[in-house]
């Protein structure tokens, strides 16, 4: 599993994990807790929905890093 699979588990824990996959080539990714794997389909797998989101969180600083 990459390193990026196991910060997306961090969410929502190791229970429960679901098949990721790409819904264009039905080519699977990797696991993913069930927060983890709905908010990528909420945001219609789009890269630049994920960027405005974030954006958005650090403009009114909602996001802590």
């Amino acid at each position: 599993m990459s390193s990026n699979n196991k910060k997306a588990l961090q969410l929502g824990g190791y229970k429960g994990l679901q098949i990721n996959h790409c819904h264009i080539t039905n080519k699977i990714r990797g696991l993913l807790c069930p927060t983890c794997n709905t908010g990528i389909g909420r945001f219609k797998e789009s890269q630049l929905l994920f960027k405005n989101a974030i954006d958005y969180l650090i403009k009114h600083d909602s996001l802590k890093m």
